[in-house]
Order: C-alpha cells, then sequence, then structure tokens
C-alpha cells in the first residue's frame, strides 16, 4: 500500500523553505529547498502513557512531578478557567 499525505505545512528560515508532510501511516517527513535533500522520516513523536492519557480522557490533569511515596504523579481534577 502507498503512503498517503494528509496534512502539508512549510516554513521558511534563512531563505530556505522546509516543507513538512503528515501521512496516513503517522509518519511525519521533511524536505527542503536545499539542492540534494531528499526526503526525510523525522523521529516518531513520543506519546503519553495510558494512564494519563485516560486520566486526561476523565478530565483530569496530572501532575508530573512529585509523586509522593508511590512513585506515581497524583491525579487532580482540571480548572474550569
Amino acid at each position: 500500500m502507498a503512503r498517503k499525505v494528509v496534512q502539508i505545512a512549510a516554513c521558511e528560515s534563512r531563505g530556505i523553505l522546509f516543507v513538512y508532510a503528515l501521512c496516513d501511516d503517522g509518519t511525519v517527513w521533511e524536505n527542503s529547498t536545499q539542492p540534494g535533500i531528499e526526503w526525510t522520516r523525522i523521529e516518531d513523536i513520543p506519546q503519553d502513557a495510558p494512564e494519563v492519557a485516560v486520566a486526561l480522557e476523565q478530565g483530569s490533569v496530572v501532575a508530573m512531578a512529585g509523586g509522593g511515596s508511590s512513585g506515581k504523579a497524583p491525579a487532580v481534577p482540571a480548572s474550569d478557567g
């Protein structure tokens, strides 16, 4: 199956145009207007641990520092502001 681009973004820095492509398989690729540059895959973005994702879905914010003696960060209610 061929990879398909689902979203594309571009930015310019110091006269060089950088192009980024998000593909349907979740990969992100980069290219630029510099001569001889090929499409390069960008390293995967780290994903939240499952317990963090569940806490966020349930409307809680997980504190990333501290954690007490259990070694786990306590979940605190999300603010409305």
